[in-house]
């Protein structure tokens, strides 16, 4: 027997068979066209924001670039977009969203609000909420699908809401603090160079120098070197208090007659008040100079961004596509069929057969 089978061999079968493929063809497409009416359709909201690159230095910025120097190298241009990252990425960030719009029943199915309820919903997230980092453009889109287009555009203009209220709620950063701390002692450094200047003129205006006669007695503590105006701020009028805390001041006193410096030549404490002076104006300009420092350390640090689009409610669905599943599946169907046609005639020609042997033995 010639087991060669040639092209129109191949016609007859298909032929001979042709109802079993239009019958296998016409079930399998109906299965699929029920399985696509039974999913669900998912809609698509999109938001992007513009990050800024660095902090909030636009006008220092401007002004630097146009004097040669060029700001952004200082402060980073990715550091915001990977704050922002980080903190859409975080696990309180995630469940704040959640919990806002009681997404866990959609993620799950079910209502669950236990822990493990929370881990199931925390990676069932992560699948409808996706954000993406355009570094070449600068952007950050933040893409939601869900199957109710209002809540797909709620969720991800509530995104937006929550982040900013994270921005504005987040922690104190080092360089805030370090700025805080420089500016109260440039201040208070501010307030002693002023006092230290208004000291030297009453020192000039009330004491003739001299330099072989004339000694004062020099007090190095804080407290005791400005001691009568602080008496006169802090001791009430009434006598019998005043008595009890004049007590006290002198037991001070006592405690600090170490801290004294006694007989020293009226020219040299002269010369030791300008040289408080100047110290305290050297002090002045380094602290200037750092807080400029720290202000610029805490725009790098600052996330800065604008919201380019909100998220609309989306008019049509992003999946599934019924009518590509559809007719994918039509295809498929066809050649299966074919294939298992071209199959059962090579049995058959090859004389293995197994309905007929079948046959047969029911004879």
């Amino acid at each position: 027997m010639n087991n060669d089978i040639n092209l129109v061999d191949y016609y007859k079968a298909i032929k001979k068979r042709y109802k079993f493929i239009l019958s296998f063809v016409f079930i399998i497409t109906c299965v699929a066209i029920a399985y696509s009416l039974t999913l669900p359709r998912i809609y698509l909201s999109k938001a992007v924001i513009l990050v800024s690159s660095g902090g909030q230095t636009g006008g220092l910025s401007m002004a630097l670039q146009s004097s040669g120097i060029n700001l952004g190298n200082v402060l980073g241009g990715s550091s915001s977009s990977s704050k922002l990252m980080a903190l859409l990425d975080s696990r309180t960030f995630m469940e704040r969203i959640i919990n806002r719009f009681h997404l866990i029943p959609i993620l799950l199915g079910e209502e669950d609000n236990s822990k493990l309820g929370m881990e199931y919903a925390l990676n069932g997230y992560k699948e409808i909420i996706k954000l993406n980092d355009d570094k070449k453009r600068g952007t950050l889109s933040i893409t939601v699908e869900l199957p109710d287009p209002k809540l797909s555009a709620s969720v991800a203009n509530g995104i937006l809401d929550e982040l900013q209220k994270s921005i504005n709620s987040r922690e104190v950063t080092f360089s805030k603090k370090q700025r805080e701390f420089i500016g109260n002692r440039l201040v208070t450094i501010k307030k002693e160079l002023l006092k230290a200047g208004k000291d030297l003129a009453k020192y000039y205006d009330q004491n003739r120098i001299s330099s072989a006669a004339g000694t004062v007695d020099v007090m190095v503590d804080p407290f005791l070197e400005s001691g009568p105006a602080q008496i006169n701020e802090v001791f009430p009028s009434a006598l019998d208090e005043a008595e009890n805390k004049l007590k006290v001041l002198n037991e001070k006193m006592n405690a600090h007659q170490n801290d004294y410096v006694h007989n020293v030549p009226q020219r040299v404490y002269l010369e030791y008040l300008g040289q408080k002076r100047e110290t305290l104006k050297l002090v002045d300009g380094l602290l200037s100079q750092q807080y400029e420092m720290a202000k610029i350390e805490e725009a790098k640090e600052a996330i800065s961004y604008q919201i380019i689009d909100y998220a609309q409610v989306p008019q049509k669905q992003i999946r599934p596509h019924k009518k590509k599943i559809v007719m994918a599946t039509f295809l498929v169907s066809f050649f299966v069929a074919v294939l298992a046609i071209f199959g059962l005639e090579n049995m058959e020609k090859s004389g293995w057969w197994p309905w007929e042997k079948l046959k047969e033995k029911l004879r």
